[in-house]
């Protein structure tokens, strides 16, 4: 049986849907793996949680043929999951919980940390403000356009 050719556009669909569902896996396993760290009572485990959900939302928001409005709505809740998170670093960092680095020291998780949260935090309030701005359907306020 022969096997047909596949045009560029349907191989860059496949490869951005493997893609995808790699990261969903990847992500969903720490997500896993955080919940048995929380079981065990690390506080860290808070954190692996919500930024590996924010990359599980970014895998299905990169998945090819999810709507425009499932992939603005993931978007906007990985944004905030990843604000979350660093957040959370950012408190741990700033409250002097030691952090076994040989990379980074306190200061330089903060910072990176705080980079975090203004990022992916301003970045998560522009999308939902802009995404309620121009919400559509039978509650949507009218528009003088």
């Amino acid at each position: 049986m022969s096997r047909r050719k596949l045009s560029p556009g349907e191989r860059w669909e496949r490869s951005q849907r493997r893609e995808a569902i790699a990261l969903i896996v990847v992500s969903g396993i720490f997500v896993l793996f955080g919940g048995i760290l929380a079981l065990t009572g690390e506080v860290v485990a808070i954190l692996v949680i919500l930024f590996f959900s924010g990359c599980l939302l970014a895998g299905i928001m990169r998945l090819p043929g999810v709507s425009a409005r499932t992939a603005l709505l993931a978007c906007i809740l990985s944004c905030f999951g990843f604000a979350a998170a660093c957040a959370g670093i950012l408190i741990l960092a700033l409250t002097g919980v030691p952090f076994d680095s040989a990379y980074l020291s306190q200061r330089t998780l903060a910072l990176i940390a705080a980079v975090g949260v203004v990022f992916f935090g301003g970045g998560g309030i522009l999308l939902a403000v802009l995404a309620w701005r121009n919400r559509s359907g039978p509650n949507a306020p009218p528009t003088d356009r």
